[in-house]
């Protein structure tokens, strides 16, 4: 059965306004944990690796899973990242949030960003939550804002940002998430968390592992590169990639990005596989690669309007990428 259309987005009158405020405020932090010296990314500053990919997308698709470009079987060339979400470079066994990148390439059609209408790209970005702890980008800076100041305000200004009720709710959601242990990212599911349009209908996208060998001993700083290096010299690295439908606004919300949407109510179904091919990140190649890949710009909002990033919170990353993209002065687009 085709998934429900009736999904709808409910901008504020101010958004716009608010979106170019919280830009600015990422920005200032990107500066501050720059120090002077070279600016990183705002979030996902530290990377694990980069790595080269084939994006497949899968033959004989449903007619409402192959939306867009994906109506057609095919290979393209890609780009992975791998990374951590704090903004700044912490060792890996610190709590945090993990996420992948892909840059696929050769997609066709006008995409969304201004300048970048003739890119021949799109990407899917990722993390280890189905959902977000926030419900909209306005408590999501508070936590970044608390974080980004002294240790002796993070709870005031988190108690003052969010509230008594929603201060309770949404640690406790962040603190269980941070928790859970990751030994490798290669055998790690990932969901995109927000949603986006998919041709007539509204979804997300997980990126689920065909990886289960055991992890990589290590108790280094950078536990979770050494094991992605040792895996992708050995041999491939295999993903599955599944798209979650919206069925209704209170199960599957587009506006509320901490209410995870439950397989029970609407279940993944597979549209792609993601194929790294063994190669090797620590020679002169792949640390070329690795430094190229690290000054691209991934960004939810490089898609075509079929898939149009959807809700507050993608509404506020559009913004948010664009100002800490221009200020590191990221590659254009790729093209092969």
């Amino acid at each position: 059965m085709p998934p429900s259309t009736s999904w709808s987005e409910t901008v504020a009158p101010d958004e716009t306004t608010l979106h170019a405020k919280h830009a600015e405020q990422l920005a200032n932090i990107q500066k501050k944990h720059a120090a002077g010296g070279a600016l990183h990314r705002a979030l996902h500053a530290k990377s694990h690796v980069g790595l080269r990919a084939t994006f497949h997308v899968l033959p004989s698709l449903d007619e409402h899973v192959g939306a867009g470009w994906l109506r057609q079987p095919g290979s393209y060339s890609a780009y992975v990242r791998y990374s951590n979400g704090s903004g700044q470079h912490q060792r890996d066994k610190t709590p945090d949030v993990r996420g992948v990148a892909i840059k696929v390439v050769g997609v066709p059609g006008k995409k969304l960003i201004a300048g970048m209408e003739d890119a021949v790209t799109q990407d899917f970005l990722a993390i280890l939550g189905a959902a977000t702890p926030f419900k909209n980008s306005r408590e999501f800076l508070t936590l970044i804002k608390a974080v980004s100041g002294p240790k002796l305000f993070l709870v005031p200004t988190l108690l003052a940002g969010l509230g008594p009720s929603r201060f309770g709710q949404a640690m406790g959601r962040l603190k269980s998430g941070l928790s859970r242990p990751i030994q490798s990212l290669a055998t790690t599911q990932f969901y995109s968390a927000l949603p986006t349009r998919w041709g007539t209908a509204a979804a997300k996208v997980s990126i689920i592992p065909q990886e289960t060998a055991a992890p990589f001993a290590s108790i280094t700083p950078s536990q979770l590169r050494d094991d992605l290096l040792a895996r992708v010299k050995q041999g491939p690295l295999n993903y599955g990639l599944s798209v979650q439908f919206f069925v209704d606004e209170t199960r599957t919300p587009i506006e509320d990005s901490s209410v995870e949407w439950l397989e029970s109510v609407s279940p993944f179904i597979p549209f792609a596989r993601l194929e790294i091919p063994a190669q090797d990140p620590l020679s002169d190649e792949g640390k070329k690669l690795e430094e190229r890949i690290n000054r691209m710009s991934f960004d939810p909002w490089h898609a075509t309007e079929d898939f149009r990033p959807l809700g507050e919170m993608m509404r506020a990353r559009k913004e948010a990428y664009r100002v800490s993209g221009m200020a590191r002065g990221s590659l254009p687009e790729p093209t092969e």
